[in-house]
């Protein structure tokens, strides 16, 4: 699960915005061997919450330099 406060959201340039377009391009592209799984949504006062498959082994960008 990964949780982004709205207030750090509202901080950055399209920041709430961008997560909205994430999450309607994951939606958008459904199951795929190559995409982490997105499950559901959850939106309180202060949070969005992203439910997500589990991919052990850290950032992407720290094993691919």
């Amino acid at each position: 699960m990964k949780a982004f406060p709205k207030e750090a959201l509202n901080e950055e340039d399209d920041g709430i915005k961008g997560l909205y377009n994430e999450i309607a391009i994951l939606r958008e592209l459904g199951e795929c061997n190559y995409l982490m799984t997105f499950y559901e949504i959850h939106e309180t006062v202060h949070s969005v919450y992203m439910v997500i498959e589990y991919l052990p082994g850290g950032e992407l960008l720290k094993v691919i330099s």
